[in-house]
């Protein structure tokens, strides 16, 4: 169960994100049309972590729920450099970081990945280690909101609760309190500046599994100019692993998505 909460964090999310910028941009009809599935782009390919598994974990998660259509790129520098084919998509999901070998993306991909979210409004999920990446880019250090820098750090990994700091959010609301999870909890995160954040979850970080012994945020949200952002510490898998328990059925998400997109699309 608790994998299957913190799959489907990312998938609400996402929904929501998605839902509110598809209904924006939509026109008026005189006969209801079954609704498009949103396009999503995963970005991966590069990551100090176990992306060959948990990229296809998070596209299994979202196609299962019948409303996405997902396409992977494991090559971002050249698909984002793509401003024609990049205006398809309504989601970024950033399953990627460049932590090993620090490297940024070409100035174009950078600039038209920045327009889509700042400009035309697309809705970003940024998941574990997206935060580790591009240190020194301030759009994408600003949208992640709080990043792996100096002094950050994790303790064992282990199992821990994760509450919910606000249950009456679109994202968290009608989801048990709380959860259990197995896995890294960051603690020491960085504020990016000017980046204000609303904090969904958190965990103790405890000393005994050599943490901070303070709660530390688990999944919060923030805006980017038009683009709204979910981001969340949760979900290690390191290089050649690949627990079972992470693949606790991606489709336990289904039920919820039609609630979340009869809800309010707000998320910040």
């Amino acid at each position: 169960m608790s994998r299957s909460i913190a799959l489907l964090l990312p998938v609400i999310a996402i929904t929501i994100l998605a839902t509110s910028a598809a209904t924006a941009a939509s026109q008026p009809a005189l006969t209801p049309a079954p609704p498009a599935k949103i396009r999503t782009l995963l970005i991966t390919g590069v990551n100090n972590h176990n992306w060959q598994f948990t990229s296809r974990v998070h596209e299994d998660t979202l196609e299962a729920t019948g409303l996405f259509d997902v396409d992977v790129t494991e090559d971002p520098a050249a698909s984002l450099a793509d401003a024609t084919s990049l205006a398809a998509y309504q989601l970024f999901v950033i399953d990627y970081n460049d932590y090993d070998a620090p490297k940024r993306w070409p100035p174009q991909a950078e600039e038209n990945f920045t327009t889509a979210v700042q400009t035309r409004g697309v809705g970003v999920v940024a998941i574990h280690s997206a935060n580790n990446s591009f240190k020194g880019w301030g759009e994408y250090e600003s949208m992640l909101g709080l990043l792996w820098r100096e002094g950050a750090g994790h303790g064992e990994f282990h199992t821990f609760d994760v509450t919910f700091a606000d249950a009456d959010h679109p994202i968290t609301k009608g989801l048990p309190t709380s959860f259990s999870q197995p896995d890294e909890l960051y603690h020491g995160l960085t504020k990016a500046k000017d980046a204000p954040y609303k904090l969904l979850a958190q965990a103790m970080s405890s000393r005994a599994s050599k943490g901070t012994g303070k709660d530390e945020p688990m999944a919060f949200t923030l805006q980017a100019g038009k683009g709204r952002i979910f981001a969340t510490p949760l979900g290690h898998v390191w290089t050649g692993q690949a627990p079972p328990s992470s693949r606790s059925s991606p489709r336990a998400s289904a039920p919820f998505s039609p609630a979340v997109l009869n809800g309010p699309p707000q998320v910040t």
